[in-house]
């Protein structure tokens, strides 16, 4: 098999629907779509119990023409036992959340839930189309352990915490485990080409 057909099984180009991208002040978030959790491949690693990232990166231009990115991170372990997913979090402005859900409570969070992605004031975002990649990563129980003493090191807190405080902040967080995140083999690969929709309402209730 050649390089380029290898390469093709861990890429999928989406033609439906893509994410809902939303103008607010602290810059511009994204609600992902909701037939992603229902592929076969993210459905059966979902439930493996090892950790799974979903890594979002975006890229666009302010109206000077200078180039914006972000993204954020989502990271899911099932767990076995209590048949929960603990989720993680964290947005473009280093914003870190961590909760518990069932597995229909994270269905539907998923598909209300906006993310920070492009953490930039409300004056630098144009009209310019915003490309979206999302990223299905899983990790081998090797890399879930070090990953584990890795954040354990940078952080002072254990991923295993589930006392994180809801909105806590870690400068440069964000950056630090997208660094990372990138060493790592996608499963899949979701690509789109979306506009800003602006809006005056209040984002959605996050946990």
């Amino acid at each position: 098999m050649s390089q380029g057909a290898v390469l093709s099984l861990f890429l999928i180009i989406l033609s439906g629907p893509g994410p809902k991208l939303f103008l607010q002040r602290d810059g511009v978030q994204a609600v992902m779509p909701a037939d992603i959790l229902v592929e076969e491949e993210v459905r059966a690693q979902l439930r493996s119990g090892l950790t799974n990232t979903f890594r979002i990166q975006v890229l666009t231009q302010s109206p000077a023409g200078e180039i914006l990115s972000g993204g954020a991170l989502i990271e899911v372990r099932y767990e076995l036992w209590d048949e929960v997913f603990i989720i993680r979090v964290i947005e473009a402005n280093d914003r870190v959340r961590e909760f518990e859900a069932a597995p229909a409570e994270f269905r539907k969070w998923w598909r209300r839930n906006r993310l920070l992605v492009l953490a930039v004031p409300r004056s630098q975002i144009s009209t310019a189309p915003v490309r979206v990649t999302l990223e299905f990563i899983p990790f081998s129980q090797a890399e879930q352990t070090n990953a584990r003493e890795w954040f354990t090191e940078s952080t002072g807190t254990s991923v295993a915490d589930r006392r994180t405080p809801r909105g806590a902040n870690t400068p440069g967080l964000f950056q630090a485990l997208m660094a990372t995140s990138i060493k790592r083999k996608a499963l899949l690969t979701f690509n789109w080409k979306e506009s800003v929709i602006e809006i005056n309402s209040p984002p959605h209730q996050r946990p």
